[in-house]
């Protein structure tokens, strides 16, 4: 992967050195220990999960019908699409209601009165528009009557404490002494962390503005074309920062007192938070069926009892059993128990860490698979922990489950009470199957043939197992462009080719990783070679997102000469 494209100029934005971005803005800053570009959260965004939205969110519903009653003719656009199939249209559609409901004039205003308060502070030679000759002016006076003296504009920073970048609009040095809100006195030449804020209510949003704030305070410097990071010198006040709320429209300018403890805290409780949603495990498990194994051993000897009159008596010979459901049952809890093992083999084969948390999660007092004998609960204690861990680091284990081969044994020896099943979405091709029967023999060929055969089984048995069992479904699209990724070459690992494959899939917006190829539908296929070709030419590469989970990004750009 081409990780050039990172150091695109074209992702700066004009004017001025800005953080490298990618996706909706999110910036990307140098590893101090791996050296390697990664992302971190924006600092402005981190306390957003703290805070009610609850009325944002009205206001955006509002704005949005509003701007649809302007647009008729996009209304009868929007009814034409799939709301599943066609997501990135709509909400294209979705931003020119928002703007026809004007919706985004607070934020072009917004940005507008940041930068005017840019070109006074960096003394430009430069006038104010006449309608914002007094907001302008309200901010000059302010400085005045609090004695603030801008000495950093518009700075580039990072916490890597909290994994957090952002740009800090301003670092204000006092003049005359200021008294904070619990009494402690500012002395002259302190430096203060602010920031403007241009909203009409700074109330919905106080959460969040405490900890981007807090966040910028224990910053360093970030030298956005060198990547390097410098201490602030002099330092930053360390107890108390600024917010500047400025209202264009009355032309007034408030000063109000942020305390950095408090947002330190917030800080704190938000990283919980990321932290809490990226540990989905446990949540949910599956349902396991407390199916019939074996008898139980008795927990205290039994007398034997008295064969009934004339009844020779059947001589006890222990350790054996004698009658054929036991022996069967015997049997199955023996394929049962080297069924588990072989599972654990199989995460401890593709995850340490999911083998590790394997661990952690395994049923209390229960013995390892390693002992002898485990009672029936146990071996379905162990079943619903293993389930957990496949689920949540979507291994995928392709074996069935015994027990389930000898329920479909015992409905085949009664066919009357057999259950309908969907068809094998994969392997037998029906009439409906638009693939002609010379390209299905061709498809299995290449299976057989191919480079990563036991790679490409694991994928097809995760499809098959996550299969919707459409009957009009293409059978063999999937299986194609599985067979194109797993040709990827030989310098990625069957691990990194699957973290890429993962990773296509949560960009196709399937955040179920392999458990989720079963229900890629039929013209989605093509989207996976696509993702491949692009991979091979270099014009996409592997990031993560803000959860740490892999996404194949595209960056085709021109060629030039």
């Amino acid at each position: 992967m081409n990780e050039n494209l990172l150091y695109d100029p074209a992702l700066n934005p004009p004017g001025r050195a800005d953080f490298r971005r990618v996706g909706k803005g999110i910036p990307l800053v140098k590893d101090p220990e791996t050296g390697k570009m990664v992302r971190r959260r924006r600092s402005s965004s981190v306390g957003k999960v703290l805070d009610d939205e609850s009325n944002l969110t009205d206001w955006k519903l509002r704005t949005v019908l509003v701007g649809a009653a302007q647009l008729p003719e996009v209304l009868a656009v929007i009814s034409t699409l799939d709301p599943e199939r066609d997501k990135k249209v709509i909400r294209d559609y979705v931003e020119e209601c928002v703007q026809a409901g004007k919706g985004n004039k607070r934020r072009v205003q917004g940005q507008a009165v940041h930068s005017m308060f840019d070109h006074v502070d960096l003394e430009h030679d430069w006038e104010p528009a006449p309608q914002f000759k007094a907001a302008v002016q309200a901010y000059v006076d302010m400085l005045e009557l609090y004695g603030l003296e801008p000495v950093d504009v518009e700075v580039q920073c990072v916490n890597d404490q909290h994994g957090l970048a952002g740009t800090m609009d301003r670092r204000y040095r006092t003049t005359r002494q200021l008294i904070a809100p619990d009494g402690q006195i500012i002395p002259i030449g302190s430096i203060l962390v602010g920031d403007t804020k241009t909203g009409l209510s700074l109330e919905y949003a106080a959460g969040t503005y405490a900890t981007q704030i807090a966040a910028y305070v224990d910053s360093v410097r970030y030298d956005v074309l060198t990547d390097e990071r410098i201490p602030f010198d002099p330092p930053t006040y360390p107890d108390w920062a600024l917010v500047v709320h400025a209202v264009p429209e009355a032309a007034t300018c408030q000063l109000y007192w942020v305390d950095v403890q408090q947002g330190r805290l917030g800080l704190q409780l938000a990283q919980q938070v990321y932290e809490w949603r990226r540990q989905k495990g446990g949540l949910l498990s599956p349902a396991v069926a407390a199916l019939r194994l074996a008898p139980e051993p008795p927990t205290e000897p039994q007398e034997p009892s008295e064969p009934a009159q004339g009844t020779p008596a059947t001589p006890a010979v222990p350790g054996v059993l004698t009658d054929l459901e036991d022996i069967e049952a015997t049997m199955l809890r023996i394929e049962v128990k080297e069924w588990l093992r072989t599972r654990v083999g199989f995460i401890k084969e593709h995850s340490d860490v999911a083998l590790q948390h394997l661990a952690r999660k395994w049923p209390e007092g229960v013995p390892g698979l390693k002992a002898d004998v485990h009672t029936n609960e146990q071996l379905v204690a162990i079943d619903a922990v293993i389930r957990m861990i496949e689920t949540e680091y979507s291994l995928t284990f392709p074996e069935p489950d015994p027990r389930e081969l000898a329920t479909r044994t015992s409905r085949d020896r009664h066919p009357s009470s057999q259950a309908r099943e969907h068809s094998d979405r994969w392997a037998k091709p029906e009439a409906s199957d638009p693939t002609p029967s010379d390209q299905i023999e061709s498809l299995k060929d290449s299976l057989v043939d191919h480079p990563r055969n036991e790679l490409l089984r694991q994928w097809t048995s995760a499809a098959v197992l996550g299969s919707i069992g459409q009957p009009a479904y293409d059978r063999y699209a999937l299986v194609t462009a599985l067979s194109e990724f797993g040709k990827l070459g030989p310098e990625f690992t069957d691990e990194q080719v699957t973290e890429l494959l993962i990773g296509t899939l949560n960009a196709m917006g399937y955040p179920g990783g392999l458990a989720d190829l079963g229900r890629i539908k039929p013209e989605e296929a093509p989207a996976i070679m696509s993702a491949v070709f692009a991979l091979h030419a270099g014009t996409a590469m592997l990031l993560f997102d803000m959860d740490d989970r892999p996404v194949v990004r595209f960056n085709i750009q021109e060629s030039k000469g």
